[in-house]
């Protein structure tokens, strides 16, 4: 009888959204060999903004315009939020590298320096946010300059709405309107998805059309909104050339999910990921099981539908997300970590996890829930010690984050898988 073969790996990453993604890559430049295990992580539901802190909620919520001064001052209104664990000077580190990284790999993000920026919504609201694409960028400064605007929706796609965006914007930013047009090649009734058009963009005829679709429809504005569908692979090389033949700036907005701006930054650190000997990708995998094996090593048992291989690791992040992702588990009576099954803060009782109001601006405690940690990012017991010698939590899986509402959930999973990294050195 064949024994399954065991893989070897200093760190074993499990999970595949920002937060595991960000490990898995901070390990590799510092010459530790990762493994990363997940099926599509929350990068789907991206929508391309790095949030760092931009708001304090509360009864009357307050929008912070520099996240590092909310970042100091964050001890003092909310001491148990986890960005405390974490330096200054760390957050940035890890920030710089992050992006340095997705500059790298030609994927650009922009931004104010030193200071949140008011970003688009498909709702057509502003959201405060650290950093943007580069292909959002001009959306920003149109709205800002109040440039003239042609914002368009396309047949077909159910995720975009051009019409209700300039409804809702259109008493704060003058010389807007929206139009909506076919997508050339895509069949007039068939219902159209952002990574389908996407797709067809890297097609250098496709965008040629689409652009002279464009142009053909502009009133003499000088800005053009669009879905986010620039492409996967090359966004700023689409953009440009049909920019070119438009004769106008154009920006994308995000989409409600599958996103786009997710898929690209999943697909960049998957290629590289691929390029490099001590990074071993298991993508569209889970772990059905992680057994501790004695003081050393982990025993990770993974695959598709069933354990197909054993991964032994001497160190083990968590990055398996919230109740989407499965990292947490929502029962009738609680909630639970199912793969170690640590110890999840939470309300005593199921009926305080929510307010009687969905949209009680001081949020919901079941948002609040997850693994509690020490400042190395090692998830603890009910007193205090650390479970585990070599495993770690980051990401959206934290106790007290409540990324959503906070508006700091890039920040909290790059910053927070970077502090795991260095402490395993």
């Amino acid at each position: 009888m064949n024994q399954t073969p065991i893989i070897d790996t200093e760190v074993a990453v499990i999970g595949s959204g920002i937060a595991g993604l960000s490990a898995a890559m901070f390990s590799c430049n510092r010459d530790i060999s990762a493994a990363v295990i997940g099926g599509p992580g929350a990068t789907g539901f991206y929508s391309g903004y790095i949030d760092l802190m931009g708001v304090f909620p509360g009864k009357e919520p307050q929008v912070k315009s520099d996240p590092w001064q909310a970042i100091g001052d964050l001890y003092s209104k909310f001491p148990e939020h986890p960005l405390n664990l974490i330096d200054s000077p760390d957050i940035k580190s890890s920030l710089q590298e992050f992006l340095d990284f997705l500059q790298s790999q030609n994927l650009q993000y922009t931004g104010f320096e030193g200071s949140n920026l008011s970003a688009l919504t498909p709702l057509g609201t502003g959201k405060p946010t650290y950093r943007v694409p580069e292909t959002m960028w001009q959306g920003i400064r149109a709205r800002q300059e109040k440039t003239s605007c042609l914002f368009l929706d396309i047949q077909g796609l159910k995720d975009f709405d051009a019409a209700g965006l300039v409804s809702a914007m259109q008493d704060s930013w003058p010389g807007i309107r929206s139009d909506c047009i076919q997508f050339p090649g895509l069949a007039e009734g068939r219902e159209a998805y952002p990574p389908l058009l996407a797709q067809n963009l890297e097609n250098q005829t496709r965008r040629r059309e689409l652009a002279r679709v464009i142009a053909a429809n502009l009133q003499g504005e000088k800005a053009v909104g669009l879905p986010a569908i620039l492409g996967i692979y090359r966004p700023g090389l689409i953009k440009r050339e049909m920019e070119e033949i438009i004769g106008a700036t154009i920006f994308e907005v995000p989409t409600m999910p599958s996103s786009v701006p997710g898929i690209r930054l999943k697909e960049k650190f998957s290629n590289y990921f691929d390029q490099k000997d001590n990074i071993q990708g298991f993508m569209q995998q889970r772990v059905f099981e992680c057994t501790k094996q004695g003081n050393k090593d982990f025993l990770l048992q993974i695959g598709g539908t069933k354990p197909e291989k054993k991964l032994r690791a001497k160190s083990v992040i968590l990055a398996s997300g919230r109740y989407l992702a499965q990292g947490l588990q929502a029962s009738r009576s609680k909630i639970r970590e199912p793969l170690f099954d640590l110890p999840v803060t939470q309300p005593d009782n199921r009926e305080d996890w929510h307010k009687s109001d969905l949209f009680d601006p001081e949020g919901h405690r079941a948002n609040l829930a997850g693994i509690q940690t020490d400042s190395a990012f090692r998830p603890l017991d009910t007193h205090g010690n650390p479970i585990y010698r070599g495993l770690y939590a980051v990401g959206s899986i934290l106790a007290n984050a409540d990324w959503m509402r906070f508006k700091c959930g890039g920040g909290l999973c790059i910053s927070s898988a970077y502090r795991a990294v260095e402490n395993m050195k």
